[in-house]
């Protein structure tokens, strides 16, 4: 028998030495207090270091590591299994499932489709407003849904044009063009005959020549996490592991070797005759590269579809997991008073989102300007390539269907519930519910139960009113599905997604009945940060989350370093909101390698980018986005949220709250100052 050398067998199951040596690496925590009260808390930092440790090697999938504190925290004695379960479905969590189910319905009616090309046609199609296009459809469509779901949606809106445009006037009528129209699953071909050989002697036998063109065509249909029931979440199948989807065990990107950075597999059409096995001769289209210059212009359109959607998800408080956990932490430690609204968080996020996004497209135009041939302009017959192709994809949507006004019209009146239930500026919806109970509680309506309300909705409304009375009766009885089914659901809901969220709930909880959070803020005052302005302790914990981030789950990095942050700014007299929203926003902000974010790992996969190119890119962004943040809160939230005093909801976690009285935050006395009761 021969040997394994120790390289190759470490190579091959380092994934099994960390599930196995991990606990044991760790384990000197438990034994280390002497104090039993210090103990409960090291044996929480037991728990969250070795998720830690899974969560980032991937070792285990992310929503099996997430269920962990059900099985260590209980035997660790730190809290009972149902004090743990509670946290996996949440209020919080129950309004990003009433969400995540209002998206499903949106893409199953195809009314993203119409949304996106609607505004691509309305901005143009010149090289710098087509790429401004695409990020402004990308972010709009990514505050509301999925931000994986919104990148896999533009990825074949980006072919079609990137094909019609870089097409010489000859070829027009012999390449099909990528269109929005599903793949029937008998047309796909194998991957082994996917992939392309640069021999063009290489032949396909065909059935038909229907079935061959419908093999060339790009579709959302095929990227759709609807035709893979493991996938949790609307994912392409080809991209990173640690955004918790599926890789191919052999990369067709490895089968390619590229001449420069810059260059992408070839996707141009020509025509050699070739014959099937009844002898029968037909054409068959085999790809021709595509020139550095309409290389380097379509990764970059990718990158900037991936930037607009982690900006985008930024917008609105579910549009993305880390937003769902400042709100939540808010609540759990200082009640729902807090300020941070569904409406207050669109008025701090969404003008700093549309600044980041400027920014981002302005710097790839400059980025791109650099590449051999990214800064040549596009000829005005290509512009209108682009704008024919868009055009015929919008037209062949037809006029709107009753399914997509309906699921239009709920989708809106969600939002407007989730704005005015309690805008601040005025009375909301949600104080009318506030009532008192016999039992001396008061009833206080989340955010959850109108989005819960929608959903059900969606079950019950038809998709088509082809029925009496709405139609005169012709003696037979036809039914109307609903607007969408279980079945759908049940295959392209982010399940995962939610179990990481009720994972890190549970570690807050952990970390704060333990009395972890307290230990670890007593240790970072001895860093003596009460000397140092406040903003900038706010831009090192911005500048220090996009570091973590960049190569951490951003569902996780904000589980962990949210609810410390509100510990820490209590014992400081800062408000809350001042350390935990920018901070829970900038987990999203992870553009510098694929593997950061989902959306990165899929536009890295559909291009020919390599890492360094993403990194040149995304260094410079997170750097800028830092800045936007740390600018914003320190301006316009002041008085947005009431930053500029110690709020009275956050002195209550305070034994002596007269130590905070003469707290400046932004002003020049922003040092404590004890008063002597």
């Amino acid at each position: 028998m021969a040997e394994i050398p120790l390289k190759d067998f470490i190579a091959v199951f380092w994934r099994t030495w960390i599930v196995l040596l991990a606990p044991f690496l760790l384990s000197p925590l438990l034994f280390l207090a002497t104090d039993p009260q210090v103990g409960e808390a090291l044996k929480c930092a037991y728990t969250i270091l070795l998720m830690a440790a899974y969560w980032m090697t991937e070792a285990l999938p992310l929503p099996i590591t997430s269920m962990m504190p059900m099985v260590v925290l209980p035997l660790l004695g730190v809290m009972s299994t149902g004090e743990v379960a509670i946290n996996y479905l949440n209020s919080t969590n129950y309004m990003f499932l009433g969400g995540l189910i209002m998206a499903i319905a949106v893409e199953h009616c195809g009314l993203h489709n119409r949304v996106a090309l609607r505004i691509i046609m309305l901005v143009g199609t010149s090289q710098a407003r087509l790429m401004l296009g695409f990020m402004c459809t990308t972010m709009f469509l990514s505050m509301w849904i999925s931000n994986t779901a919104t990148t896999a949606m533009m990825l074949p809106i980006v072919d079609a044009v990137a094909e019609a445009i870089n097409q010489k006037t000859s070829e027009m009528k012999m390449a099909p063009i990528a269109t929005l129209d599903p793949i029937p699953e008998t047309c796909l071909a194998p991957e082994e005959e996917d992939y392309f050989n640069d021999n063009p002697l290489n032949q396909l036998t065909v059935k038909s020549m229907t079935d061959l063109n419908q093999m060339t065509v790009n579709s959302i249909n095929s990227l759709n996490p609807g035709n893979d029931p493991e996938s949790m979440v609307a994912f392409l199948p080809n991209v990173r592991r640690n955004t918790m989807e599926r890789i191919p065990e052999d990369n067709p990107r490895d089968k390619f070797t590229r001449r420069n950075t810059m260059e992408r597999i070839p996707t141009r059409f020509t025509t050699i005759p070739v014959e099937t096995i009844q002898e029968v001769k037909i054409e068959v289209t085999v790809e021709k590269p595509f020139s550095n210059k309409e290389e380097v212009e379509r990764n970059f359109l990718l990158m900037s579809i991936a930037y607009a959607a982690n900006i985008g998800g930024t917008g609105v408080v579910t549009g993305s997991p880390p937003n769902l956990v400042v709100p939540e932490s808010l609540n759990k430690n200082f009640g729902p008073n807090t300020g941070l609204t569904f409406a207050s968080w669109m008025a701090f996020a969404i003008p700093v989102m549309l600044l980041n996004l400027v920014l981002a497209w302005l710097w790839l135009q400059k980025l791109q300007s650099w590449y051999p041939g990214g800064g040549e302009k596009r000829s005005q017959d290509q512009e209108d390539r682009a704008m024919r192709v868009i055009k015929e994809s919008y037209n062949k949507l037809g006029s709107m269907s009753m399914h997509e006004i309906q699921v239009f019209v709920l989708f809106l009146i969600l939002i407007l519930l989730w704005f005015f239930k309690t805008p601040l500026f005025m009375p909301g919806w949600g104080d009318i519910f506030n009532v008192g109970t016999v039992r001396g509680t008061t009833v206080v309506v989340g955010s959850a139960t109108p989005a819960i309300l929608m959903s059900v909705l969606l079950f019950i409304l038809p998709q088509d009113y082809n029925f009496w009375p709405f139609v005169p009766w012709t003696g037979s009885v036809q039914n109307s599905p609903s607007l969408i089914t279980w079945r759908l659901i049940e295959t392209k809901m982010c399940w995962g997604v939610i179990f990481l969220l009720g994972g890190g709930f549970a570690l807050a909880d952990a970390s704060q009945k333990s009395g972890l959070s307290t230990l670890l803020v007593t240790q970072l005052n001895k860093l003596n940060l009460n000397s140092m302005p406040f903003w900038l302790v706010n831009f090192v914990v911005c500048l220090m989350t996009v570091s973590i981030t960049n190569i951490a789950s951003n569902t996780a990095t904000a589980n962990v370093l949210v609810p410390i942050l509100a510990e820490m700014a209590v014992t400081m007299c800062i408000n809350p909101i001042y350390l935990t929203l920018p901070a829970g926003i900038v987990c999203s902000y992870a553009f510098a390698l694929p593997v950061a974010t989902a959306p990165n790992a899929i536009v890295f996969g559909h291009s020919t980018m390599k890492t360094s190119d993403m990194m040149k890119a995304g260094f410079f962004m997170n750097i800028v986005c830092v800045f936007t943040i740390a600018i914003s809160i320190n301006t316009y939230a002041v008085p947005l949220f009431g930053l500029d005093e110690f709020p009275d909801w956050a002195a209550i976690k305070l034994e002596n709250v007269s130590m905070c009285e003469n707290v400046n935050p932004f002003g020049s006395d922003s040092v404590i100052i004890p008063v002597v009761t």
